[in-house]
């Protein structure tokens, strides 16, 4: 039985709870915490003053629009990336006593983040279909894509098939970059 106090949760426990349907139950004091914090919350929706991501909500879900759908599939994407990394991580390789994410499967994951943090750096200057496509060359080459042929060809179809989408089908305003 995992007990929730909301101080001693371990990555093993989560990954127990996640993976193999660990028991889990809320420590008495942690319930405690959580109806008065309940409380001070029904009070503040209760009442006629704004109160942010109370009886306002937050961020784009403040005034649900074009916003509401891409964060909600972004918390689904981010739970199931986690809840796979996790996974991954705790998974013992062919060899016992060998890690499962060699050094090699670290790059790559470093190398895809790295990617990822310059196609957000590129999107201003470059805009939206080439940041994607020069990105998605380097992404696919990290994943094994043979040769260069292959990666292009991909990244091209990929960044206009989004653009089309977005732009297009969806009228997002997606950044153009300094050419306008």
């Amino acid at each position: 039985m995992i007990l929730l106090d909301g101080h001693t949760l371990t990555l093993d426990q989560i990954a127990a709870i996640a993976d193999g349907g660990a028991p889990v139950r809320l420590a008495p004091d942690a319930a405690a915490r959580v109806a008065a914090a309940r409380r001070v919350v029904d009070r503040h929706a209760a009442g006629t003053d704004a109160v942010y991501g109370v009886n306002t909500g937050f961020g784009s879900l403040a005034e649900p629009g074009p916003g509401f759908f891409p964060s909600v599939v972004g918390v689904v994407l981010a739970a199931a990336g986690a809840r796979t990394g996790v996974s991954a991580l705790r998974r013992t390789a062919v060899a016992p006593g060998t890690p499962a994410l060699g050094a090699a499967g670290v790059r790559r994951i470093l190398f895809m983040l790295a990617s990822f943090v310059a196609w957000l750096l590129l999107l201003p200057f470059a805009g939206y279909v080439a940041a994607t496509f020069v990105v998605a060359i380097a992404m696919g080459r990290t994943v094994g894509l043979e040769g260069w042929i292959r990666p292009v060809l991909l990244s091209a179809a990929l960044a206009a098939a989004l653009y089309l989408l977005f732009d297009v089908v969806f009228y997002v305003d997606l950044p153009r970059g300094v050419w306008g």
